[in-house]
Formats: C-alpha cells, sequence, structure tokens
C-alpha cells in the first residue's frame, strides 16, 4: 500500500462529516499590550478574574531605580528556583554593574539590552500582545513587563510535576526497551530523539484548541518520509476548528479517513521504539501534550499485526516479516472455524468437542508419532 493512497478522502468529504462548531476557523484580532505596567496589570488580573495562583512581583532596574519592571508566574506551572537564580538575581544585580546601566539609560530599548545583557537564561521571547502574553503566562513561561514599554519578555522556566518515565502498560515484552511515553510532550520528543540523533529529524509544534490551546507535534524524517503525506497532515490539524484537545483520541476522530471503516486508519502506541522504528518506515508521528498515546500516520494493516519485539528482532538486519504476520492473523480467525465444522453441533456438545479437538491437535503437534486412536483410547 503506498503512502499517497492512505489519503484518498477529499477534503470536503471529512470535514462534512464535523460537528458545525468544529467547521469554520476564524482567526481573532490580536490586543496589543499597554505602554503602562499597572494597565497592563490591571487588564491581566481582571482577564484572569483575579486568579490566586497568578503571581505578581514588580522590582526597579538599575542603581537610581528608574525603570520598574512586573514578574509574572503562575505558582504551579514553574520552577522557582529558576525564576530566583537567573531572573530575579540577575535582574536586580546585573542592572547594577555600571556598563549595563550606561547602556539601559542611554537607550529605550530596554527589552533587548535585558534579552542580550541581563538575563542569563536561554530561551527567551520577545511578546507584543496579550493573547502571547496569556499563552505563554498559562504554560509555565515567566513574564517581564516594563513600564513605559509595548512590548514584554517570556522566558521559559517550566517546571511541573509529571509522572516520569515508566514502563508501558499495554504493550509490555520480554525482550527490549522498558520505557514508555508520559503526558509530558517534552519529554516525549526526548525519548525520540534519543533513539533517533539525525538532523533530518524534524518537529513541528502548534496549538490546536480555542480554549486549552494544546501543544500538539508533527515528527517525521526529512528525505525519508513521502512530503505530500506531510502536506496532508498539516492540512488537516490546521482545519480543526474545536474548544478544546484533550486526548490523542479527538485528534485521531477528526483527522482520519473513514469514520465508519472497520479496520483503524491510525494507529497509536505508548512506546518510543515503536515510534522510531515507524518513523524511520516513512511516517509521520503525531505527539499530543497531555497523553502518553502517539499517534502514527499512515496506518497499514499489518501494522496492527506486528508485535514490539518482531520490529525489535534481528538485531535490525530483517523487516518484520508480513507473510508471517498475515499467516498467524488467518490462522487465529479461520481455525476455530475449522475445529468446528468437524463436529456435530446440534448434540449440545460443540464447546466441549471443539475443546477436545484443540487439546488433542496441541498433543499431536508435539508428539508427532501418537495416532489419534491412541489418544481417544485414553494413551495419554
Amino acid at each position: 500500500m503506498k503512502f499517497k493512497d492512505f489519503w484518498k478522502r477529499s477534503a470536503s468529504a471529512k470535514i462534512s462529516r464535523r460537528p458545525a462548531a468544529a467547521t469554520t476557523k476564524t482567526k481573532t484580532e490580536e490586543t496589543p499590550l499597554l505602554s503602562g505596567l499597572k494597565e497592563n496589570i490591571q487588564k491581566i488580573k481582571s482577564d484572569l478574574g483575579n486568579s490566586t495562583d497568578i503571581i505578581f512581583r514588580e522590582v526597579r532596574v538599575g542603581k537610581t531605580g528608574e525603570n520598574v519592571m512586573g514578574i509574572l508566574y503562575t505558582d504551579g506551572l514553574v520552577d522557582k528556583n529558576v525564576i530566583t537564580d537567573f531572573i530575579m538575581e540577575s535582574v536586580i544585580l546585573n542592572s547594577r554593574i555600571t556598563e549595563v546601566e550606561q547602556l539601559i539609560t542611554s537607550t529605550h530599548d530596554v527589552v533587548h539590552i535585558l534579552k542580550e545583557y541581563v538575563l542569563t537564561i536561554g530561551d527567551v521571547k520577545e511578546i507584543h500582545s496579550f493573547e502571547d502574553l496569556y499563552h505563554s503566562l498559562l504554560s509555565g513561561e515567566t513574564i517581564i513587563l516594563l513600564d513605559g514599554h509595548t512590548e514584554g519578555i517570556a522566558v521559559n522556566t517550566q517546571g511541573w510535576k509529571d509522572r516520569g518515565v515508566g514502563e508501558p502498560s499495554a504493550e509490555s515484552v520480554i525482550r527490549g526497551p522498558r520505557e514508555a511515553f508520559s503526558e509530558t510532550l517534552r519529554t516525549n520528543t526526548s525519548l525520540i530523539r534519543r533513539k533517533i540523533k539525525d538532523p533530518n529529524l524534524w518537529l513541528e509544534t502548534r496549538q490546536i484548541g480555542r480554549v486549552t490551546k494544546t501543544d500538539v507535534a508533527v515528527m517525521y524524517i526529512k528525505g525519508i518520509v513521502n512530503e505530500k503525506v506531510v502536506e496532508e497532515v498539516r492540512s488537516r490539524l490546521d482545519r480543526i476548528d474545536i474548544d478544546g484537545i484533550l486526548e490523542s483520541g479527538y485528534i485521531e476522530e477528526l483527522i482520519q479517513d473513514d469514520n465508519y471503516s472497520p479496520f483503524p486508519t491510525i494507529y497509536n502506541t505508548e512506546r518510543p521504539d515503536v515510534i522510531a522504528a515507524e518513523l524511520l518506515e516513512g511516517k509521520v508521528a503525531i505527539l499530543v501534550d497531555g497523553t502518553p498515546f502517539v499517534l502514527v500516520v499512515p496506518a497499514l494493516f499489518v501494522s496492527f499485526l506486528h508485535a514490539a519485539e518482531i520490529l525489535l528482532s534481528s538485531c535490525g538486519c530483517q523487516q518484520p516479516d508480513t507473510h508471517s504476520a498475515l499467516r498467524r492473523f488467518f490462522n487465529c480467525v479461520v481455525q476455530p472455524v475449522d475445529v468446528c465444522s468437524h463436529y456435530d453441533v446440534s448434540s449440545g456438545n460443540a464447546a466441549h468437542a471443539a475443546s477436545s479437538q484443540l487439546s488433542g491437535s496441541t498433543r499431536r503437534d508435539s508428539l508427532p508419532g501418537l495416532r489419534r486412536s491412541d489418544h481417544d483410547g485414553g494413551g495419554l
């Protein structure tokens, strides 16, 4: 089955089956930040309902304290040690260095000075609207606002507690890695990158959900994946317009080919090694923040017949035996029917007869020299 055949349904046919609330996607206008620090803080507190987990701290920059700065973060989503050591200490102490103070007083671009000369943390970005501010603030980032400036700074200080990396509960193996995805998106992407250390392993992240704004990541290997599949994945994800995404099952239902097909068109797993193997075969992985189950597209029928041990067998020197997998599948489906067809089910002892036949066939397979007559006569 070719990858391009997976996306056989047109976009219009897919969207026509969605609810009316999830068909039209409108872009909201962004509200720019105000120049006054007090006005910004009042609006933030008002929009967030004076939530008690939003912490605000006002500090003054420089020896003279002419520049007033506000620091905001969400309690429980940040690492307070990072805020204390790399933001508060850097701002209060580094801004009082003579050279830095001269730069602050001689230019009006204080935001640039803070980013380049004061803050000693890596992940820093500028924000210019309240929409970006709320998303960063509620995602565990610390916001820095300056009085008299219409732009702010978002610093990555995420540090909430998570479940960590544990063993897979639904896909355990006898021989193989004993690690599973967790509910944290960045932990999941790092587990995959530990297995595929290639610069062509690309990652794209977008927010889906008008209310939840859930982070959804698309991962694939450039040069191996079919670019048409990647474009179709992007297109279907961008067309999703819904209030919230709480689990990868939401994404699966909204982008799959046929909701009424008896066979799944999207594969999911909680094992990083399985995702790595699928990516090496040219497939696309979709990771959703808040769930340990990762989606894989396109889903081939034989993918549901392969156990994790098969993907890891033969040291990767051989591809999984598709013919053997299909043979096992049809044996599971056809053999019970073939067993029951040798007995008269009208007597009401069909279950006992089938059980006896299965027991007898098992013993004959283990002992090839045993005849049926010997077994029926109570030989074993």
